[in-house]
């Protein structure tokens, strides 16, 4: 990361801009890329973790959890009220950094109404689920996506936010660190002299930068994209924001502890809150849970666990689940407000609404109807739940009702990552599981409240159906290093949790096999081991059945019958020698795709049948997501728009393909194309069609033809797009010779659709002697010669629309032409290439570029040309 003074801009917005092109690839990028993020993180968050459940076990080894809820239950009402207040002002001042942020890039047209929206709903949602960039980032960007801005301003007001957030909470510890360093010493164990050291050095280090800031404008580079800093007087407004979000925050727990916390001054526990705050961000765990919790029981240990404990857990309903619930509510009501239409469709504009966001609500609903399904069976019901068991329900109901309640919970967090995918049948699945979950918690120990819950989770999940329209087998889904670093917590979390609740039974042996309705330690034990095994057995199944969707090279499978029943001709592109597929193991599903620099890009629609292309776009896009690569599709149809769109690609125009309906096509096509074919009789010139390995003879002469096209012509061969001169290329399609006097002059090579369906030309070529009129008379002549045959369609290839392309996708567009859009190594320029093949009088069909969305897009067009150009690599 480097900073530098920009003297020459004016006082601008902040905004992400773009790296320069051709720029080399910093050291600190490569260092970056070679470090396994995908593992380093979830590794250190559940080393962070189980640290924390340690030292959590240690410190209440003897709590019971009666003592715990008589604390919940037992606090002041006045303190309640005050605690709500005080998290009132926390997320008050957490709207002041979006507007504050809003300012910074310019966008001082939002108001403050939509700031306080986007921030509330978004800090709320991910206090409360945790992997904010994924939460807290889909919502925002709804907000502020449909308020009318970009996803480069989005980003940026992010980053502000961020800034914000740090700032505050260094400041406060920094202050604590000098001023109360032994609260601090109690948690790190360091020397009182090295905290204050520590603090001052963070003091020096924000001075400095405040100081940096307000000397002139400056600019922070990262990995080539540079962001302008907010000034002096932004970042002093930021930390003061900063300030009162932690003195709010820590307030609402501070005014709920019981009277033995009366010694314990609030600028002490304000930096005690600080750190275990600052600990749970770096656990990832869903509101800093457990990490918290032993951060505070360290750094206070003159207040009863048991009182502690049951404040802190009161702290939460009040700082994260009531908050979450109203981010819920006001995001619905808000997107409803947005969109005002008719009663009768008020049900189909509810489910577009929050179709974005129901997959991560849901599956982080499912994660946690699962966990609570866990834990409850880990620990004893209550005295007059369980006399209502032993008098309406027989025990081995009851016995089947908590292992059917055990394997739903295991299921639900495997389900996850099924519904965060989108799966249609993860969707089917989670409905039954929710549905046995529902039915087992009611006969187990009689819990209908929690039973409710579960109810409300089932009437979400039905509500989303149309979130949900992947198909894919449900054990062919990889599972993230994350999730099952979670799905692990999970388990470590309820054995544990099980074990400290029935500590003060003798256990032996006999337990595991005792029977009864009082025999709750040996439902849990037995909960435990088929819990365990349930996440075994699952992991081991989606290892042994994930697959069918692989990168082959195309010669290593036969796709001939696949493209011989797809009717585009462009579908005979993934036989061309050196691609690389992304295929099924049957062979019945592939898209031709390549990797250039930091993009994963395929060529067109996947060729199979929808449910099988579908699910290809999807494997495709979540295998670049893995290699921390943007997925490209290059040349997508507006077919296959909604696909493209459900797997989060956003579509830009890059042209129109043309193409003829040879039915209806007159024998004269434009003005002077019968002149043409007077031209080509004075010189003596004829065109035949040669089937597919027929050419074997005439190589020779072809290739000496394409020698002196290349060598007249100022571009070269490209890749991927288009064919190659290749003599296996050449020798497996029709190929059309042009000659003179019997002499070879020219030649084209011809792609067929399956059932005659389709006509396209793929490499054109001729002595350049021959002038721009053999380019006419080769189409016309294959034009005549397809329709005779039958053909229905022939196509001229993607057409440049100068008034899209130019302007969405700037000059780099302009390399390609020639390249990308077939015939464009004849032709002048964009307006030239179209305006030839509009004298056809053809059909236009919109193709674009399905790519991520924002600041990236002026990477993927480098990656794309540098492709077209040079070629890439083969993916991994």
């Amino acid at each position: 990361m480097t900073a530098s003074k920009d003297e020459n801009q004016s006082p601008a917005s902040t905004m992400l801009v773009p790296p320069p092109r051709g720029g080399k690839t910093s050291w600190l990028r490569r260092a970056l890329r070679a470090v396994p993020w995908n593992y380093v993180g979830p590794i250190l968050s559940i080393g962070l973790f189980v640290g924390a459940l340690a030292v959590l076990a240690s410190l209440l080894r003897e709590v019971k959890p009666d003592e715990v809820a008589a604390a919940f239950t037992a606090t002041p009402t006045t303190a309640i009220i005050v605690s709500i207040l005080c998290t009132a002002c926390s997320y008050l001042a957490l709207t002041g950094y979006d507007g504050l942020a809003l300012r910074q890039i310019g966008a001082k047209d939002i108001p403050y109404s939509t700031a306080a929206i986007g921030s509330f709903t978004s800090y709320a949602i991910s206090y409360t689920l945790g992997v904010p960039l994924l939460t807290a980032g889909a919502v925002r960007y709804r907000v502020y996506g449909g308020a009318g801005l970009s996803a480069p301003q989005i980003a940026a007001l992010t980053l502000v936010c961020t800034l914000t957030f740090w700032l505050g909470m260094g400041a406060v510890l920094a202050l604590g660190l000098v001023l109360v360093p032994g609260s601090v010493a109690g948690v790190d164990h360091l020397p009182l002299t090295l905290n204050m050291s520590i603090g001052v050095a963070i003091i020096v280090v924000i001075v400095a930068y405040v100081a940096y800031v307000a000397s002139g404008r400056r600019v922070v580079a990262l990995e080539g994209w540079s962001l302008p800093l907010p000034d002096g007087r932004v970042t002093a407004i930021q930390i003061v924001l900063g300030v009162l979000d932690v003195c709010a925050g820590a307030g609402a727990l501070y005014v709920l502890l019981p009277d033995q916390a009366a010694s314990v001054p609030f600028f002490t526990f304000m930096v005690i809150y600080v750190l275990a705050a600052f600990l749970g961000v770096l656990s990832h765990a869903p509101g800093g849970i457990g990490v918290f919790e032993a951060t505070m029981l360290v750094a206070l240990p003159g207040i009863p666990e048991t009182a502690l404990l049951g404040r802190i857990l009161l702290f939460r309903v009040i700082y994260y689940f009531v908050p979450f619930a109203l981010a819920l509510a006001i995001l619905g009501i808000y997107e409803l407000a947005r969109r005002r239409h008719v009663v009768d469709r008020l049900v189909d504009q509810a489910s577009g609404v929050m179709k974005p966001l129901a997959p991560i609500l849901v599956s982080g609903a499912a994660f946690l109807a699962g966990t609570a399904l866990l834990v409850t069976g880990a620990v004893p019901a209550g005295e007059a739940r369980r006399s209502l068991v032993e008098t309406l329900i027989p025990l081995p109901v009851v016995e089947i009702a908590h292992v059917a309640a055990t394997l739903a919970g295991v299921a639900l967090l495997f389900l996850s990552r099924g519904l965060i995918r989108r799966v249609e049948t993860a969707w089917h699945a989670a409905g039954v599981v929710l549905s046995v979950a529902i039915l087992a918690s009611l006969l187990r120990s009689a819990d209908w409240r929690f039973a409710l819950v579960l109810c409300g989770a089932l009437l979400v999940l039905a509500l989303s159906r149309p979130a949900f329209p992947r198909v894919a087998r449900l054990f062919g889904l990889d599972f993230s290093p994350l999730l099952l670093g979670a799905i692990a917590a999970v388990l470590v979390v309820t054995t544990w949790i099980g074990f400290f609740a029935f500590r003060f039974v003798a256990y032996s042996p006999q337990t595991w096999i005792s029977f009864g309705y009082g025999e709750e330690m040996s439902r849990f034990l037995r909960a435990a081991a088929l819990a365990l095994l349930a996440a075994v057995v699952i992991g081991v199944l989606s290892f042994r059945w994930k697959g069918g969707i692989a990168l082959l090279p195309a010669a290593s499978l036969d796709l001939s019958g696949l493209v011989a029943s797809t009717p585009s001709a462009e579908a005979r592109l993934a036989l061309l020698p050196g691609q690389t597929l992304l295929a099924s193991d049957q062979g019945n599903a592939a898209m031709v795709v390549a990797r250039a620099g930091a993009s994963s890009i395929a060529l067109g629609d996947p060729l199979g049948l929808p449910g099988l292309a579908q699910e290809l776009v999807w494997v495709f896009s979540e295998r670049a997501e893995r290699q921390r690569l943007w997925p490209v599709i290059l040349s997508a149809s507006p077919q296959m728009r909604s696909d493209y769109l459900e797997a989060g690609l956003t579509l830009t125009p890059i042209g129109d393909r043309a193409w003829l309906d040879l039915p209806t096509l007159a024998d004269e096509p434009f003005s002077g194309a019968n002149a043409i074919f007077a031209w080509a009789d004075a010189q003596g010139l004829s065109l035949d069609l040669v089937p597919a390995g027929a050419m074997a003879a005439a190589t020779p002469a072809l290739h000496a033809v394409s020698q002196a096209w290349l060598t007249r012509s100022p571009h070269a061969e490209g890749y991927f797009t288009l064919g190659r001169f290749l003599p296996e290329w050449i020798k497996g399609n029709d190929c059309a010779i042009l000659r003179r006097a019997g002499e070879i002059v020219g030649f084209a090579v011809v792609m067929r659709g399956g059932g005659n369906e389709e006509w396209a030309v793929d490499i054109l070529r001729y002595l350049p002697e021959l002038g721009p009129n053999a380019l006419d008379f080769m189409l016309l002549r294959l034009m005549r010669l397809a329709k005779a045959r039958g053909v229905r369609r022939f196509d001229l290839g993607l057409t440049p629309n100068p008034a899209r392309a130019t302007e969405n996708l700037g000059p780099a567009w302009q390399r390609v032409t020639p390249l990308l859009f077939r015939f464009g190594d004849h032709i002048a320029n964009f307006d030239a290439l179209r305006g030839f093949k509009a004298r056809f009088n053809p059909h236009f069909e919109p193709r674009y570029l399905a790519c991520t969305a924002g600041f990236a897009l002026p990477h993927i067009l480098q990656d794309i040309t540098a492709l077209i150009e040079r070629g890439g690599v083969p993916p991994r």
